[in-house]
């Protein structure tokens, strides 16, 4: 990452934010993006759009969150960093569980709908179309339907603590839906639509426990997963099944990182 360097008494707000954002693990959204306004994101889907007012100061708001808003000042007091730390480090060391409501805002929402959601049924569309065991399915609790008959199921990111040791933790942003019906959209069929923050789909009994797992399963889908499970006649008392929904994100790479790290008694690792 290049450093940006600063004179002693250069101002702050005049520096250029998207600049400092895009050296920080941010992107730009092209398609999204004007000549007066710029839209930035990260793995995370924190959304920002950048402006310049009239005195030169480069200003931001979240379009998901009103009170995110303001100058760099104000996008590190909202994110638990100091400005200086933005302009040297990487933005994902900085980041604390404080402010993961401000960092996740635009995935309250989809939480709040997965949390509405009812438990999966017996007859479910894995079943009726990828003859997935529907008693392996009903033993996972984060798995669930909706009234379109949908399957949704859990994702998961992993939030970082720098000033306290291993105090690292997974934390659900988001979820997968699996459509029984796909959306054509131009002749491409849409097969999933991911909801909130994208993180790593997980499932786990319930009453697993971390010493309980020995086998762990990844793959570019859950249905894959629950497949393979199903094909090598796996417990699922000792195994996780995980799901990546499509290309690695850089977020999902340390939530198997953090896998590698906390489940020591784990003895196969099947890649689907």
């Amino acid at each position: 990452m290049n450093v940006i360097k600063l004179n002693k008494n250069e101002n702050y707000i005049e520096l250029p934010l998207d600049e400092i954002l895009i050296a920080n693990g941010y992107f730009e959204k092209r398609d999204k993006s004007t000549r007066r306004y710029k839209v930035l994101t990260n793995d995370n889907n924190d959304l920002v759009i950048i402006s310049i007012n009239v005195k030169g100061h480069y200003l931001y708001f979240n379009p998901n969150n009103e009170n995110d808003r303001g100058n760099i000042f104000n996008f590190c007091k909202n994110r638990g960093i100091r400005a200086e730390d933005l302009l040297r480090q990487d933005l994902e060391e900085f980041k604390k569980p404080e402010s993961i409501d401000i960092t996740f805002t635009s995935s309250n929402k989809s939480l709040e709908e997965f949390n509405k959601l009812q438990g999966i049924s017996f007859n479910n569309f894995f079943f009726q179309k990828r003859l997935i065991d529907p008693y392996i399915i009903q033993e996972f609790s984060n798995i669930k339907e909706d009234m379109f008959n949908n399957i949704n199921i859990a994702s998961y990111v992993l939030v970082n603590n720098k000033f306290k040791e291993n105090s690292d933790f997974l934390i659900q942003k988001g979820y997968v839906s699996y459509l029984k019906k796909p959306i054509n959209n131009e002749n491409k069929f849409i097969k999933t639509l991911c909801k909130g923050s994208k993180g790593l789909e997980i499932l786990k009994k319930a009453q697993a426990k971390k010493n309980d797992v020995e086998n762990i399963i990844i793959s570019e889908s859950m249905i894959d997963s629950l497949s393979f499970l199903e094909l090598k006649e796996l417990n699922t008392n000792d195994t996780l099944l995980c799901s990546t929904n499509g290309q690695i994100s850089n977020s999902q790479k340390e939530v198997f990182k953090y896998l590698s790290r906390e489940f020591k008694k784990c003895q196969n690792l099947f890649r689907v």
